[in-house]
């Protein structure tokens, strides 16, 4: 069974830092793949995303972090942070073993369910399709971007108070 609650990166940071080594790995290798990184399997990651895996209560000081777990082992987190008046998502990963198995609605619903902010908005590669058909159907939709590197949808969804009940 898929338990949901919110961590503090200070005391979890095991856990976060393992969760997120693993999204940030995969995501650099298909950035790589696709000749937007440099990145090799195995290799260091840049300074910037190696501090949210080595001090994740610093990188992510300003968050609102969810751990996703089944059986006590930790296999989802997302990140969120508060922006103006609206959230940000800033990472949402999911283990390869447990993709398929709504862990990451879970953790969207929770991050909905438990706000009440005007927006949410996150950004998402354009090759990863699944993720973005779970946005879509999730009530995300495409926005102005934010973001000046190629290949990443900014998507915003507007809050609502019947979230909880998705």
């Amino acid at each position: 069974m898929i338990d949901i609650r919110r961590v503090n990166p200070a005391k979890d940071s095991h856990v976060v830092s393992l969760l997120i080594e693993n999204y940030l790995h995969q995501t650099e290798s298909e950035k790589a793949e696709r000749g937007l990184a440099t990145y090799v399997e195995g290799e260091a990651l840049a300074p910037r995303y190696e501090e949210e895996i080595a001090n994740p209560a610093k990188a992510f000081r300003d968050c609102v972090v969810f751990v996703a777990t089944d059986g006590g082992a930790p296999v989802g987190i997302v990140v969120v942070k508060p922006v103006d008046a609206q959230l940000e998502i800033k990472r949402l990963w999911v283990q390869p073993s447990h993709r398929g198995k709504s862990v990451a609605s879970s953790l969207l619903r929770h991050v909905f369910s438990s706000t009440d902010v005007g927006s949410i908005r996150l950004t998402v590669w354009q090759w990863r399709v699944a993720a973005l058909a779970l946005y879509e159907r999730l009530g995300f939709a495409k926005a102005e971007s934010w973001e000046q590197r190629r290949e990443l949808v900014c998507l915003e969804r507007a809050h609502s108070n019947t979230d909880a009940s998705r």
